[in-house]
């Protein structure tokens, strides 16, 4: 069950997220497969949908305080992604892959809004550790 106060929670520090990736060899490269409404790419405005939170999106925000073993939301988006059922692949943008990623890591960042927003960069990340290798 979800903690119903994390909804409000703030951390000044920024907000945790973990980012997929997904590449065809195990050495890469490596693509980033994004969700509509997380934060991933730092050119991405916000998304601003008042009264909805996705839910997958905000499992990814999450996620990452616990391990991929206690995340069984986490663990079966994943499964889907790499047997590329449409209804998980439809959360995504496109990523490139015409057949699907064969292979997906996922990393723990630290995201905080851009301090200017008036340039193309809507936020600033920095890299924690590798989630799931």
């Amino acid at each position: 069950e979800v903690d119903k106060s994390l909804f409000m929670k703030s951390n000044p520090e920024g907000r945790t997220t973990l980012v997929l990736e997904g590449a065809m060899n195990e050495k890469g490269p490596w693509k980033e497969l994004a969700l509509f409404h997380a934060p991933g790419r730092l050119e991405k405005m916000p998304a601003i949908i008042p009264g909805h939170l996705p839910v997958v999106d905000f499992e990814l925000a999450v996620s990452g305080d616990k391990s991929f073993d206690n995340s069984p939301i986490l663990a079966g988006f994943v499964y889907r992604v790499l047997n590329q059922q449409k209804d998980v692949m439809q959360l995504m943008e496109p990523s490139g892959f015409t057949a699907g990623p064969k292979y997906i890591q996922i990393k723990k960042y630290m995201y905080t809004m851009s301090q200017q927003l008036s340039g193309k960069q809507w936020w600033q990340r920095k890299l924690k550790n590798i989630y799931l290798p």
